[in-house]
């Protein structure tokens, strides 16, 4: 009789987390992403995504949404295809407690190209190190 009850539960469970993944809905809040890599949420919510562009010399970029707008906080980054992959550019991200934001270079290291560095990118896009070198 104890199983009984047990089973009764869990099926009970399991039926009210499915109607409440059915309730659920996912909304998209930035549209219109090239090759979307990297994301992290800084102060106050703002997200922010890097992204990787199309493969042709400035697509690269990193966008922000904020209380319902979408914003390009830098653009203009490289973007190159690569042997490693289809397309390098922004990939990883970060956001310092005084709001510099950094983001790496990576999926591949073009010759001549900024891949495999870390940049700042605020107040001003300045290269902090070349990963590639080691």
């Amino acid at each position: 009789m104890h199983t009984i009850k047990t089973g009764v539960l869990v099926f009970a469970w399991l039926g009210i987390a499915a109607h409440a993944a059915a309730q659920s809905s996912i909304e998209p809040v930035l549209k219109g992403l090239s090759n979307p890599r990297g994301v992290t949420v800084g102060p106050a919510g703002r997200v922010f995504v890097t992204e990787a562009g199309t493969g042709v010399a400035g697509t690269g970029r990193i966008s922000m949404w904020w209380h319902g707008n979408a914003s390009v906080v830098a653009a203009g980054l490289e973007s190159v295809f690569s042997d490693e992959g289809p397309v390098a550019g922004p990939v990883g991200i970060g956001l310092t407690g005084l709001g510099q934001l950094y983001f790496t270079y990576g999926g591949g290291f073009a010759a001549g190209s900024s891949m495999g560095t870390v940049q700042r990118a605020t107040p001003k896009l300045r290269q902090i190190a070349d990963i590639h070198a080691y």
